[in-house]
Parts: C-alpha cells; sequence; structure tokens
C-alpha cells in the first residue's frame, strides 16, 4: 500500500507541473468507465488440456465439461494531461476470475472405501487491481484523442467467492469404483487460510484509441497486456494445505492470462 500512496503522490505532483497546459479543448482531465472483456485463450489451451485438469461447470446437481470463455469486469480510470503528449493517472479495474479446481492429495481410506480425489466445479474469484500509470503519444500524436500507448505497475488482490461449489468425489472400493457427489462450503476453509488474499504485482502496457464523440465526451477503446508476479512461488498441486493448492492453480490462471479487451467512455472536464 505505501508504493501505491507513494505513486498517487507523484502523480499528483506531476499533476502540477500542467498548470501553463491549456488541455484538449481547454479540458485537462478524463475520466474513463469501461467494460473489461477477458477471453482466457492461453489458459484454455495450455491448462485445460488434461483428463485432470478439467473445466467443470455446474448444472444442476451434477458437473458438465465447459470452457473458461468470457470473464467480464469494470474499469474506472482518470488521467490528468500534462502536454499534448503525456499524460499521468490512475486506473481501477474490477474482474471475473475463474480457475479449474482439481484436488490431488484426498487419499484416504474409509473402511473398504479409498478416496482417490476430486474434481470440482470451476471456483470463482473476484480481482481488484489498483494501477497507476503514465500515457503518451508518439511525435505527432495529440493526447487523448487517437491512438496512444499506456504502462502502468500496480497491485492485484484476487479473493475467492464465498459459496457453495459442487464437487465429484472418486470412490474406488473392493467392488470396482463409484461416483457419488457432494457439496461443500469452501468460505469455511477459506476464512482458514493465511493470508486470506491472493496478491500479485502486474505490470501492464495498453495500446488505447479514443474518438471524439462530442465536446468532451469521447469513446474508449483498448487491448491490455499484463504480466502477472506474485512471491508466492507455489508449483506442487500435490499438497494438503488447501490455501497452496488454490495458490498453484490461480498461479497458472494468473500467468497465462495476460490479454484484456476494454470498450468504454470518457469525460473530458
Amino acid at each position: 500500500m505505501k508504493k501505491i500512496a507513494a505513486a498517487v503522490l507523484s502523480v499528483l505532483m506531476v499533476s502540477s507541473l500542467s498548470a501553463q497546459f491549456s488541455g484538449y479543448l481547454g479540458k485537462k482531465n478524463l475520466v474513463e468507465l469501461g467494460m473489461n472483456v477477458h477471453v482466457p485463450l492461453l489458459y484454455d489451451l495450455f491448462y485445460i488440456k488434461t483428463y485432470t485438469d478439467q473445466f467443470y461447470k455446474r448444472s444442476g446437481n451434477s458437473l458438465e465439461l465447459g470452457k473458461d470463455r468470457l470473464n467480464p469486469g469494470l474499469r474506472l480510470g482518470y488521467l490528468r494531461l500534462v502536454n499534448n503528449r503525456f499524460g499521468v493517472g490512475m486506473d481501477i479495474n474490477y474482474d471475473a476470475v475463474n480457475t479449474i479446481m482439481r484436488f490431488y492429495d484426498f487419499n484416504k481410506t474409509d473402511g473398504f472405501d479409498y478416496y482417490d480425489g476430486f474434481s470440482g466445479e470451476n471456483l470463482q474469484f473476484r480481482s481488484l487491481h489498483i494501477n497507476p500509470k503514465i500515457e503518451f503519444t508518439t511525435k505527432g500524436g495529440l493526447l487523448p484523442v487517437g491512438i496512444s500507448h499506456q504502462f502502468g505497475f500496480g497491485i492485484k488482490v484476487i479473493s475467492l467467492v464465498e459459496k457453495e461449489y459442487l464437487n465429484e468425489v472418486y470412490v474406488s472400493s473392493g467392488w470396482g469404483t463409484t461416483y457419488s457427489l457432494e457439496e461443500r462450503n469452501y468460505a469455511e476453509n477459506f476464512t482458514n487460510m493465511h493470508p486470506n488474499r491472493f496478491v500479485y504485482k502486474s505490470f501492464n502496457y495498453t495500446l488505447n484509441f479514443r474518438k471524439p464523440l462530442s465536446e468532451k465526451l469521447l469513446l474508449n477503446i483498448n487491448f491490455r497486456y499484463a504480466l502477472n508476479l506474485t512471491n508466492n512461488r507455489v508449483e506442487e498441486y500435490y499438497t494438503s494445505n488447501f490455501h497452496d493448492h488454490v495458490y498453484a492453480l490461480l498461479n497458472k490462471q494468473q500467468t497465462s492470462s495476460v490479454v484484456m479487451f476494454n470498450v468504454g467512455a470518457s469525460y473530458a472536464f
């Protein structure tokens, strides 16, 4: 949080340097509201491809194979124009995140039955991403109109949605393999995990395009590439620690889910 506070202070200090700049049509501030659309193609291609790593969705009281096709979200942004080609600001993104759920280390003996792991409904998360940014155009450009480039560094905090998830438990016994369904509330386990949040550092590049619709309103379209990093190096799936297991699954999703599309509107004042 100290790094974010320092970044905000830097934004305010740089903004004060634009006092002599008249701005875009006399306006030097831009507030943006948009919808994020994330298509996790790399995650589907590289990690959801074996029978042990399948994406299951809930259909009534059973599980069915599916794909993580779209993760929607919202973006609120602010940009302060320092001159015709450079600006500083802040983005706040709130997005949905999904991962597969496959707990390997569930092996135990109960009488004549042997519990040999389970497949579960995809885990659902919510991501809050606070992202200080700089934005600039190439020679001949004019912020905020047209094509511009944006670099940002921020903190992403991801929380598990606390709800009931459906799990398909594999039970091996002396009479063959049977299947049973049971419901567990992972919220109970989640509250006992330390830490109870999943934190990432995020470096990102965004290609922006804005088209004026009126003197104050602009259409905003952008593509963002993000590199998400964490100090948690959980690689081992075979763990009885629920927090580490979820962190390993989430790390796979975050390191392979790098491209996001956003469309929205900007208001200049």
